[in-house]
């Protein structure tokens, strides 16, 4: 895959990481600058080559600042078998907040001495790109008055986190097709920011049997938890939600009747663990053949009651691999404590065993490890662990913060 960067106005740095893929043997195309590569400079181009194993759902998103806020970023499906049966495979379903201001706007106050900013509200949820909105609740000034009704085929704002073109009030939702006594497949992938994504679809089970590439002994479940603020594999064991880039594939069988009409919700949570929305909501229509696609769904579509906290991942006793993987005793332990503190500048920066990490992208790190220079001349600052040797790795992660913070390991299954 060549990437061009022609960002302008103003021109920076970029780079693609491809989520999830274990880069063996090609880690320089992990693509995260200062850690794997270089930025891909303005005006210049790189060329991706690896391969895509494993198999399954997956995205790809810019590792470059905030950008991947701003919609640089895509879903990708590399085909394989199945451990379970279905008819139709319907494709990525994202679910994304959505910021209406320019990444960088937002970024600007998040890393600025405003503590009152470092929290910003999303402006609504998505569903594969679309949601309906009031303009006039828009944290963005920049609105257009053009209408359509609630099951418009319009597109809506973007598909990215935020925009800066206008806003347009009730560009419509997505919409899905289901047929009687069919099994659809539907790929979640959580492509947000910062907010933790309670996904179902009225009056259907969903059956999960997929997670971040890996097949798992199918479940069935009313609800599927998806969240943000960065990475973190299902097969790692752990109490905080479904994190953002990851993905979790499950059946739907069409119970429905065939003039039934239903929706698929994906429900922002609330609390200290994620980050607060303007309309948390996002409503997608599922519509049976004989359904009438000019209507709305009716009182007999009823939403599943989701008994999770809000904070609080789905049973992980129920993410049991299909191939285990036997985790021998660890040759080495890393203990990782995370925390935040308000640096002398008035900064808020979070931490690694109490240093903050701080990438040079001149010198990525993979490169000064393949030349020999373990010295690292941003050390503490890069947060680097060498592990010599060792094969086995056990990590203890302890969160210090108020907040959930959970983790996502760049080439590795756990």
């Amino acid at each position: 895959m060549t990437v061009n960067n022609a960002i302008t106005n103003p021109e920076e740095g970029t780079s693609l990481h491809w989520h999830g893929f274990l880069q063996q043997m090609s880690e320089w195309m992990d693509g995260t600058p200062s850690v794997s590569m270089c930025p891909i400079p303005p005006a210049s181009s790189y060329t991706y080559s690896f391969k895509a194993t494993p198999y399954g759902t997956t995205w790809y998103h810019s590792h470059y600042s905030s950008q991947y806020a701003d919609g640089t970023w895509g879903p990708m499906i590399i085909h394989g078998p199945s451990n379970i049966e279905y008819d139709i495979d319907l494709g990525p379903v994202t679910l994304n907040d959505y910021y209406h201001r320019q990444e960088f706007d937002i970024l600007t106050d998040v890393m600025g001495n405003d503590l009152k900013k470092v929290r910003p509200a999303s402006d609504n949820n998505l569903i594969n790109g679309k949601m309906n909105f009031q303009c006039s609740n828009s944290n963005s000034n920049s609105t257009s008055n053009s209408t359509s009704n609630s099951t418009s085929n319009s597109t809506s704002n973007s598909t990215s986190n935020s925009t800066s073109s206008g806003c347009v009030n009730n560009a419509g939702l997505s919409k899905f097709k289901f047929t009687c006594g069919k099994k659809y497949r539907l790929r979640l992938i959580n492509t947000g920011v910062a907010g933790i994504q309670k996904f179902s679809i009225d009056n259907h089970k969903m059956t999960v049997f997929a997670n971040d590439f890996i097949p798992i002994k199918p479940y069935t479940t009313n609800v599927v938890t998806l969240a943000v603020r960065f990475l973190v594999d299902l097969l790692c064991p752990r109490t905080d939600p479904m994190q953002v880039g990851q993905r979790t594939d499950v059946v739907v069988e069409a119970t429905g009747k065939s003039t039934d009409a239903v929706w698929m919700r994906s429900m922002l949570s609330s609390g200290d663990c994620t980050e607060p929305s303007n309309q948390p909501l996002a409503l997608a229509t599922v519509y049976y053949d004989n359904a009438n696609t000019t209507a709305s769904p009716g009182n007999n579509s009823v939403a599943h009651v989701d008994t999770t906290a809000p904070c609080d991942n789905d049973d992980l006793g129920k993410s049991i691999p299909e191939y285990p993987i036997p985790a021998n005793d660890p040759s080495t332990t890393i203990n990782i404590n995370v925390g935040f503190l308000i640096n002398a500048t008035g900064h808020l920066v979070w931490t690694i065993n109490d240093s903050a990490f701080r990438g040079n992208f001149n010198n990525p790190i993979l490169l000064l490890a393949s030349t020999g220079n373990t010295s690292y001349p941003m050390d503490p600052e890069w947060n680097v662990f060498n592990t010599g040797s060792n094969k086995t790795i056990r990590v203890v992660i302890n969160n210090k913060t108020p907040t959930s913070h959970p983790w996502h390991y760049h080439g590795h299954e756990m």
